[in-house]
């Protein structure tokens, strides 16, 4: 099913086109008498995919908010389906926990943001994905995506050794319920709770500590922070109670990925200070060396 601005105007009595509009999804700001809401309209058969794993995000977040509401986490509130084609969200009138640029309020916020993935690693633990869920689960292992990586700016001998690295560990990679694209610009502060958004990327087909990979990743190779980044893991192994061993061959093959992810994408866009760093910590995990991820 198709969904138009227009069809909007016919549910809605106000109805504003918001500038940040995608290839994938228009957005739109609505009104129906005195409440506000948000709109996701997805522009192609991808993107209705994306809505679905947004209804899934939303479904559990609710779930961690019943069950384990001293968590003050909360998900986006779903007040519509508009068939396969839209959805409409309550409006959430608050600021993210910190913009994309802004390290400073990532640190002020580190030790929250490391809990947080401890708690919703413990309540994916107990999920079970409803069946409507399940045809989800279909997105590329790492296994298929190595070709594509030797020719994007990675060297044949860096992609080997990481299959080789990567094939000693997979057997301890198990499947958990991720956000897929969890930053801290994906969470809004609306007092002392926290509302976990955007989860057009979630889903089980996705390795446990993903989120928390991407995290690592990201404070490591792009924003030039190698000790926020073992703060942040230091903090997460901590709250999860695993010993540190068991933790790192299950976090090490999940790390590679993205770290050559990193270094692929920084490769292509000639970035060579992302490229220097994201280069680094590829050789820490190709040197499976634990302490080098913590200390």
């Amino acid at each position: 099913m198709n969904v138009s601005p227009e069809d909007m105007s016919r549910i809605f009595e106000e109805v504003q086109t918001m500038d940040s509009t995608n290839d994938r999804f228009k957005y739109l700001k609505v009104r129906r008498q005195d409440k506000w809401y948000f709109v996701k309209i997805a522009q192609n058969d991808e993107a209705r995919e994306g809505l679905l794993r947004e209804y899934l995000w939303s479904e559990f977040m609710e779930r961690v908010m019943v069950l384990m509401p001293a968590l003050k986490l909360d998900g986006p509130h779903i007040f519509k389906r508009i068939g396969t084609g839209a959805l409409v969200f309550e409006w959430i009138d608050g600021a993210p926990v910190a913009a994309s640029w802004d390290i400073e309020a990532w640190r002020r916020n580190m030790r929250r943001y490391a809990d947080m993935h401890v708690l919703l690693d413990k309540a994916a633990g107990d999920y079970s994905l409803p069946q409507v869920y399940t045809k989800l689960a279909h997105r590329d292992t790492p296994e298929t995506t190595w070709k594509r990586w030797s020719s994007d700016g990675v060297d044949e001998q860096t992609i080997e050794k990481a299959r080789e690295v990567f094939r000693l560990y997979q057997h301890h990679v198990t499947l958990r319920l991720q956000h897929g694209d969890l930053w801290p610009w994906e969470i809004f502060a609306i007092n002392d709770r926290w509302i976990v958004v955007d989860g057009e990327r979630a889903g089980i087909d996705l390795p446990r500590f993903y989120d928390v990979a991407r995290s690592y990743t990201k404070l490591y190779a792009e924003t030039d922070n190698p000790e926020m980044a073992k703060e942040f893991l230091r903090a997460v192994a901590g709250g999860l109670g695993l010993p540190q061993q068991d933790f790192y061959k299950q976090f090490l093959p999940v790390l590679l990925v993205q770290a050559i992810t990193r270094l692929s994408e920084a490769s292509s866009r000639g970035d060579d200070n992302a490229k220097s760093f994201a280069s680094s910590l590829v050789e820490i995990c190709l040197s499976q060396q634990p302490e080098r991820l913590f200390d």
